[in-house]
C-alpha cells in the first residue's frame, strides 16, 4: 500500500527529526521539506482512492513506484539511526549521512509529485464513491450491538432442551449451517440468555476451528479459563496432558453448559467429549458445525439438533434496517437495496455485510444505474464467491487510513477477542493514527474502530462500564480475508507451523513456537507472540534492529534478557510488551536510555500476583520522552519524574510516596491511574533524596511505615486536572481515609475502590464529585454493613458495581443516584433490599445480580413490577444468576452431614460447586465462616478479577 509506506514514512521523520526533542539535530530544515512533499503525496492519495480503480494500470505502477521510494529512504534513515547509537561511525559521519540522505529523498519524491500531475486524469475518469462517516457522528458501543434476527421457532426448541428436557442426562444438540448463516450468533443468544445462565451451575465456551488449525490443548484452556476465570496463570502452567483431567475435575457434581463452535472433524469431538463427566444431572452440550455429519454422530438423540435455516425476505430485510440504523434510505434506492439484499438468499452473514457497505456509502449515488451495474457486475451467483466479493467492495469503499487499520487485524489469532485498548495503542505506534485538532491519538483511533463496527467488519466482543467497547472480534471469514489481503501486501506473515519459507514482512504473528525464527526477515517491524510456551525462552531479538513493535507479553523471560548491558538494544521501539517470569530479589532495574521512541511500556511480572517483601526500583522511564502508557506490576516502584513527560495518558502503579507535587506536575496530563498501597509491614519506603542508581544495598533500608505515605497521598491529587480514571487498590489492614470531594480533580468520571476500607460515611464525599458516572466497589471498599446517604449525592453517575461487601443495609434518599443507569451487586450475600427509592429512578435500565440473596432478587423484581406500574412500561430489565439455590443446598447438606445423615460422596460433589468464585461467593463464606479454613488472603485471592495487578482494562 502506497498510503502506508508514506505515511510510516511521515511519522518516522516526525519522530527523528521534527518532534519538540528529535533524536537527530541539526537537519530541520531539510526535514521540513521532506515532510512536505510526504504530506502533498498523502493528500493526493487520499484524494484519488477510487473505489473501482484496481484495473488503472497507471495509477497501480506510479503506487507501487512510490511504495518503493518509500519504503527504501526509511530503511535507510532507520539504518543511521541505529548507526547513531552504535558506535562503530563518528558523529560528524553520520551528520553528513543524514544530510545526503534527506536530500536525495526530497529530489526522488519531487519526482513521484510531478508524476502524480500526469496520472491525476486518471481520477476524474470514474465518479468517486465517498464514504459518509468522515461527517458523521459516530454511534456508541451499545448502540452498535444488536440482536439475533429470526430463527425463533429453532431458538425456542433448543431453549426448552436446555431447560425443559425432563432427562438429566448429559444431552448434546448441534446447531448446523454452512458459513455465514449465523450458528455462533445462535448459540451465543442462548449462551447469554439470563434464564439459560441461571439455571446452570457453570458455563464454557471454545472455539474448535479447522482440523488443519485444530489445538486441543488452546480449547481444553479456553473451557478453563470460563469455568475459573481467576485462575489464568495457573491454568497455563498446567502441563497439556493433565489438562482433559483437569476440565473433567472442575466439571464433576456441577450442572454445566459447554459450548463448543466451529466444530469439523467427528474424531475431534471423540476427543474432546471424555474431559465431560456423566453426573445425571441436567447437564448440555451445544457444538455448532459446518457439517452434517458430524452433527449427526455427536447428537443424542433425533430431536437433539437444529439445522440454522435461511433468513425469510422479511426477515433478511429486517436484518438489513437493523445494521443500518439509524441510517434512513430514500425512497428511490429502498427497492434497488431490497432487490440486492434478496441477493443474498437469506444469508444472514452476507445481508450484515452489505448493510456495512450501506451505511457507509452516499445513498443518493446509488440511483445512478451505472453504479449498481458495477455492484451486480461484482458479485458472481456462487454465494460464497459472493461474500468474498462484498468484502472487497467494502474494504476497497474504506479510507486508506482504515485500510491499514482493518488488515492489522489479521495479526491475531483466529476467533480470539481482541482487547480494544492494546489494539488502539498498537494503531497509534504503527503510525496509523494522526492527530486531529486538539483530539488526542487514543480518541481519534476509538473513532476508526467504531467506524469498522459500523461497517460490520468488526463485531462487538465485551462492552465496559462506561459504555466503551472493551473487546472486539471479527468473523472468521473477514479474520481469513485481513491475513491473506495483508500478506498479498508484504504486511504480514502468520508463524502457525502451516505455511512455507518467510520471506520480508512487516508484522510477524507468531502462533506456534514449533517453527523456526531464522528466516524471519531482519528488516521486520513488528513481532508478536500468541503462544504460551514455557519460561526463559531466547528468540534471538537482538538481530531485530529495526523493531519498533514488540510484544511478548504471553511469553515469560528473565528479568536480564533485555536490561542489562548485553541485553537488546532495540533503539527504534515504539510499542514494548513482557511478562518477566519473577523479579526474585531484583533490587534495581535500569531501562534502556535510547527507548527514546517509546510510547507503550508494559512491563508484567507472571510468579508474582502481590508485593513480594523486596521492592524492585526502575531508572530512566522520565527518558522516554514519547511515552504514552505505562504498565507495571506492583512489585516494581518507579524512580522521581526529572522531566514532564506530557503525552503520558495511562500510569500503573504508583504508591503512596510517589503520590506527592513533584511526581504529578511530571505527569500531569494523565488521564488513566493506578494506586496501589501495599501492607504496611511488607513495604520498602524510598528516601528519595539518598537512593538514585548507584545507590548501594545498605541504602535500601526498611523503614516503619509512616501514616502520612497513605494517609495524605490525595494532598496533590489536584495537580492531574485532565485524570478520568482512578483506581485505589490497598493491601493495607488500616482504612484509607478518603478526602473532602474537592481534593479530587473535578474531571474525573470514573473511580474503582478495593480494599481501601474507609468508613461508610466516606461515601458521602464520593457522592459529592460531579462528573463522576462510574463507581466500583469491591472486597473491602469500605467498612460497615450499613451504606446509609442521607442526603442528595452522585448527580452523574450512570453506573454502580458493588462486590464482594458485607453490606447488610443499604437506604437512600429520593434525590441520590438521580440518573444511574446500570446497578450490578456481585456476591453481597447479606444484602436483602434495593433502596425502595429506585423505583422512582427513571433512567433505571438494567439491575444484575451475581451469587445474591434471593429476598434481594425479589426486591429488584418489585421495583421492576413497581416502575411498569408507575411509568406504563417495561424498561427496566433484571438479570440475576442463580447461586442462592446452591447455597441452601450446601448449608442444608453442612447440617445433615453433622447428623450423619448425608452420604459423604454427595457432599464431596456439592463442595465441587463452592470451589467456582463466580458462582457461589456465598457458599465460600458460609465455608469460611463455619470450617474457618481460609484465611483472609487467601479468601481474596478466590476472587481476584478485573483488578488483577498486571491488568489495565
Amino acid at each position: 500500500m502506497a498510503w502506508f509506506a508514506v505515511t510510516s514514512l511521515m511519522r518516522t521523520v516526525e519522530l527523528e527529526f521534527l518532534f519538540p526533542e528529535p533524536r537527530v539535530l541539526g537537519h530541520t530544515e531539510a526535514a521540513e521539506a521532506l515532510h512536505g512533499r510526504l504530506h502533498e503525496l498523502v493528500d493526493f492519495l487520499e484524494k484519488s482512492e477510487n473505489q473501482f480503480n484496481a484495473d488503472d494500470v497507471r495509477m497501480q505502477d506510479w503506487k507501487a513506484r512510490l511504495k518503493g521510494v518509500a519504503l527504501r529512504i526509511e530503511d535507510e534513515i532507520e539504518s543511521k539511526v541505529i548507526n547513531l547509537y552504535s558506535g562503530r561511525q563518528s558523529r560528524s559521519t553520520i551528520a553528513e549521512s543524514f544530510h545526503s540522505t534527506l536530500v536525495y529523498a526530497i529530489g526522488e519524491l519531487t519526482k513521484c509529485v510531478k508524476e502524480d500531475l500526469q496520472v491525476n486524469d486518471i481520477v476524474s475518469s470514474r465518479e468517486r464513491i465517498e464514504s459518509s462517516s468522515s461527517s458523521s457522528s459516530h454511534p456508541t458501543a451499545l448502540e452498535l450491538q444488536s440482536t439475533m434476527v429470526g430463527r425463533t421457532a429453532e431458538l425456542e426448541h433448543i431453549k426448552r432442551l436446555l431447560l425443559e428436557d425432563k432427562s438429566t442426562e448429559t444431552l448434546v444438540a448441534p446447531i448446523v449451517g454452512m458459513a455465514g448463516i449465523g450458528k455462533t450468533t445462535f448459540a451465543r443468544s442462548l449462551y447469554q440468555d439470563p434464564v439459560v445462565k441461571s439455571h446452570f451451575d457453570v458455563l464454557a465456551w471454545a472455539t474448535v476451528s479447522t482440523s488443519a488449525t485444530y489445538d486441543r490443548c488452546r480449547m481444553l484452556r479456553e473451557l478453563l479459563l470460563c469455568i475459573h476465570p481467576k485462575q489464568k496463570e495457573f491454568i497455563h502452567q498446567v502441563k497439556d496432558d493433565h489438562l482433559p483431567d483437569l476440565v473433567r475435575k472442575w466439571l464433576v457434581g456441577r450442572r454445566y453448559l459447554i459450548v463448543l463452535d466451529d466444530i469439523w472433524d467427528s474424531n475431534h469431538w471423540e476427543e474432546i467429549k471424555r474431559s465431560f463427566p456423566e453426573d445425571c444431572n441436567g447437564s448440555r452440550i451445544l457444538l455448532t458445525s459446518r457439517h452434517d455429519e458430524v452433527a449427526v454422530y455427536a447428537r443424542s438423540y433425533n430431536y437433539c439438533f437444529v439445522n440454522v435455516p435461511f433468513l425469510n425476505s422479511e426477515e433478511s430485510w429486517n436484518l438489513f434496517l437493523q445494521k443500518i440504523h439509524p441510517t434512513r434510505l430514500l425512497s428511490e434506492v429502498e427497492a434497488i437495496w431490497r432487490h440486492i439484499v434478496s441477493y443474498f438468499r437469506g444469508l444472514p452473514f452476507a445481508t450484515v455485510i452489505a448493510a456495512g457497505l450501506a451505511r457507509a456509502i452516499n445513498e443518493s449515488l446509488w440511483i445512478s444505474k451505472e453504479i449498481e451495474g458495477i455492484f451486480y457486475e461484482r458479485l458472481c451467483s456462487d454465494l460464497v464467491e459472493g461474500i468474498s466479493k462484498i468484502l472487497i467492495l467494502s474494504y476497497n469503499n474504506l479510507p486508506n487510513f482504515l485500510k491499514i487499520c482493518f488488515l492489522y487485524l489479521g495479526i491475531f489469532p483466529e476467533s480470539s477477542a481482541i482487547h480494544v485498548k492494546k489494539l488502539i495503542q498498537l494503531w497509534i505506534a504503527e503510525g496509523f493514527v494522526k492527530v486531529e485538532g486538539e483530539r488526542s491519538l487514543e480518541e481519534v483511533a476509538e473513532d476508526f474502530l467504531k467506524d469498522l463496527v459500523s461497517r460490520s467488519l468488526v463485531l462487538i466482543d465485551k462492552i465496559s462500564m462506561d459504555g466503551k467497547i472493551k473487546t472486539c472480534k471479527v468473523h472468521d471469514i473477514v479474520h481469513d480475508f485481513c491475513k491473506r489481503k495483508a500478506m498479498e501486501e508484504g504486511l504480514l506473515r502468520v508463524v502457525d507451523g502451516h505455511f512455507g519459507h518467510l520471506h520480508t514482512y512487516r508484522w510477524v504473528s507468531i502462533e506456534t513456537m514449533n517453527v523456526s525464527l531464522d528466516h524471519i526477515s531482519k528488516k521486520s517491524r513488528s513481532i508478536f507472540s500468541f503462544c504460551h510456551d514455557g519460561v526463559n525462552r531466547s528468540i534471538g531479538l537482538a538481530s531485530f534492529k529495526k523493531l519498533r513493535v514488540l510484544d511478548l507479553s504471553n511469553l515469560c523471560f528473565k528479568w536480564n534478557l533485555f536490561f542489562t548491558n548485553g541485553g537488546v538494544d532495540l533503539v527504534l521501539l515504539r510499542y514494548l510488551a513482557l511478562r518477566i517470569y519473577s523479579s526474585g530479589y531484583l533490587k534495581m532495574l535500569k531501562l534502556k536510555e535510547t527507548f527514546i521512541n517509546l510510547q507503550t511500556l508494559l512491563f508484567l511480572v507472571d510468579k508474582e500476583r502481590r508485593v513480594s517483601y523486596f521492592t524492585t526500583h526502575v531508572f530512566e522511564i522520565w527518558r522516554m520522552p514519547m511515552l504514552r502508557h505505562l504498565q507495571f506490576n506492583p512489585v516494581f516502584m518507579f524512580d522521581t519524574p526529572s522531566v514532564v513527560l506530557k503525552y503520558l495518558q495511562t500510569i500503573y502503579w504508583l504508591r503512596p510516596s510517589q503520590c506527592t507535587k513533584k511526581v504529578f506536575l511530571g505527569i500531569q496530563n494523565v488521564k488513566v491511574m493506578g494506586i496501589f498501597i501495599p501492607e504496611r509491614k511488607k513495604e520498602f519506603v524510598r528516601d528519595e533524596y539518598s537512593l538514585t542508581e548507584d545507590s548501594s544495598d545498605d541504602d535500601l533500608k526498611q523503614k516503619p511505615h509512616i501514616n502520612s505515605l497513605t494517609e495524605k497521598w490525595w494532598d496533590d491529587l489536584i495537580c492531574l486536572q485532565k485524570l478520568e480514571k482512578l483506581k485505589l487498590n490497598s493491601d493495607c489492614d488500616d482504612p484509607i481515609i478518603l478526602p473532602h470531594a474537592s481534593a479530587f480533580p473535578v474531571q474525573l468520571r470514573m473511580l474503582t475502590l478495593k480494599g481501601s476500607l474507609p468508613p461508610r460515611d466516606a461515601m458521602e464525599v464520593v457522592g459529592m464529585l460531579p462528573n463522576l458516572e462510574v463507581l466500583k466497589l469491591k472486597f473491602g471498599a469500605c467498612k460497615g454493613q450499613h451504606w446509609k446517604l442521607s442526603g442528595g449525592g452522585f448527580p452523574k453517575l450512570k453506573s454502580l458495581l458493588i462486590q464482594g461487601m458485607k453490606l447488610k443495609q443499604w437506604t437512600a434518599t429520593d434525590n441520590a443516584f438521580p440518573i444511574l443507569e446500570r446497578l450490578i451487586i456481585k456476591h453481597c450475600v447479606h444484602l436483602e433490599k434495593i433502596p425502595s427509592t429506585f423505583v422512582e429512578l427513571y433512567t433505571l435500565q438494567l439491575i444484575e445480580l451475581h451469587g445474591c440473596h434471593s429476598l434481594l432478587v425479589h426486591s429488584a423484581e418489585q421495583i421492576q413490577q413497581q416502575q411498569e406500574e408507575l411509568f406504563g412500561y417495561n424498561w427496566l430489565l433484571v438479570h440475576h444468576y442463580n447461586t442462592t439455590h446452591q447455597v441452601a443446598t450446601i448449608i442444608e447438606v453442612k447440617k445433615q452431614v453433622k447428623r450423619g445423615k448425608f452420604d459423604e460422596q454427595e457432599h464431596e460433589k456439592l463442595k465441587c460447586k463452592v470451589s467456582d468464585p463466580e458462582s457461589s461467593y456465598f457458599a465460600r463464606q458460609v465455608q469460611e465462616e463455619e470450617d474457618s479454613k481460609l484465611s483472609n488472603v487467601e479468601f481474596f485471592n478466590c476472587f481476584e478479577d478485573d483488578f488483577d495487578n498486571n491488568d489495565i482494562n
